[in-house]
């Protein structure tokens, strides 16, 4: 049976003996009611044990094929699992599977449990005060997790755990120590895995937080600036005179940042030592490698955020253009994850050029930026 069939055997319960005729009704597949210009093509990394061809098209007919073809945790079969949900007719699916870069490094984000700070100060508790309960989700999928008054910070960190490593598919995996979690994007590459919440039914009355990273000072500033947070589309602007050593600066940051609605929190040790710990805010996704803190005119001074590792590494497309070339068909539509000016910059060549005469396909190419209108 060829790849691009619309039809595939039903699957009948094992064991099954009986003699008749079975009819299966799959509400995720493709009903192959579209035509050329409803065609779409996600572009996205397959597993390493992935068994479709890589760099060439190939037609999507349900979660199943796709999940067996690309792998049940990849980029593929997650974006796919988002477009039928989105669009779960009319719209002819197709996939073209890329090779993650081996020699790159796949994106980490940290979840650690600690405990709720009070007025912008810290907390030294190590066990909840009260029972709660916390939800962990990472790009709209995760678990919640009951906690008891006594559980301590990697009591915590542990069930939450246990919980993710039940999640079908999960979009990351995940690792402990102690109580911090680490999650680890499922492909080595440099793009986004989506944004990850963390939220407590009590909001802080169990005395039970979550951080995603800190941002630190040092040195004294030699000149008035200013230091600028910057949360995706979100930004944050402290004072910073000349003269301020690190905790004043920290401090000013802290303060600017617990003045509004952000989507982070900010605490500092009684005690300041100019590092500042972020904190998740309820039901406020976020995702931790956006969040930077820069310097404007300060001198001397320096800021670095620690929020996660960003992953390193991007896709080749050579062989998958110069394959689309030889299609005499194409998709309307393509949906791309990469967001880097090479890669941008090949793809727009390419569709520029099926575009003009006498060739004149007309495709609209779909990325996504979560960074400030500027940065695109």
């Amino acid at each position: 049976m060829a790849d691009n069939t619309p039809f595939q055997v039903a699957n009948l319960p094992a064991g099954l003996k009986e003699p008749g005729i079975y009819v299966t009704v799959r509400s995720d597949g493709d009903p192959g009611l579209s035509a050329a210009n409803q065609r779409c093509l996600l572009w996205g990394y397959q597993s390493s044990t992935a068994t479709f061809p890589p760099n060439a098209p190939i037609r999507a007919i349900n979660q199943d094929q796709v999940d067996a073809g690309a792998g049940a945790t990849s980029m593929l079969a997650h974006a796919y699992a988002a477009a039928k949900s989105q669009v779960p007719i009319g719209a002819e699916i197709y996939l073209m599977p890329l090779i993650a870069p081996s020699s790159g490094t796949a994106q980490i984000v940290t979840v650690e449990i600690t405990g709720e700070p009070t007025a912008g100060v810290t907390s030294t508790a190590t066990t909840a005060t009260a029972a709660d309960t916390v939800t962990v989700k990472y790009r709209g999928r995760g678990v919640t997790v009951g906690i008891a008054a006594g559980d301590a910070w990697a009591t915590i960190a542990t069930n939450i755990k246990t919980a993710w490593d039940l999640l079908l598919n999960a979009p990351a995996s995940c690792t402990r120590s102690s109580a911090a979690l680490s999650f680890t994007n499922p492909h080595k590459g440099l793009y986004d895995n989506g944004a990850i919440e963390v939220s407590f039914a009590s909001n802080g009355a169990s005395g039970v937080a979550a951080t995603f990273g800190t941002i630190a000072f040092s040195g004294t500033a030699g000149m008035t600036g200013t230091a600028t947070v910057t949360m995706g589309k979100h930004t944050a602007v402290a004072v910073i005179t000349s003269g301020d050593i690190l905790t004043v600066s920290s401090a000013a940051v802290t303060a600017k940042l617990r003045s509004d609605n952000y989507p982070i929190r900010a605490a500092e040790p009684a005690i300041l030592t100019g590092t500042i710990t972020l904190y998740f805010v309820n039901d406020r996704p976020i995702r931790p490698l956006s969040v930077s803190c820069t310097l404007q005119t300060v001198t001397t001074q320096t800021v670095t955020a620690t929020v996660g590792t960003a992953g390193a590494g991007v896709p080749t497309l050579t062989s998958a253009i110069a394959n689309l070339n030889q299609l005499d068909d194409y998709h309307k539509v393509w949906s791309v994850f990469y967001t880097t000016t090479t890669e941008l910059s090949a793809t727009a060549v390419q569709v520029e050029a099926q575009a003009a005469p006498a060739i004149l396909k007309q495709t609209v190419v779909i990325f996504e930026t979560t960074a400030s209108a500027t940065s695109v």
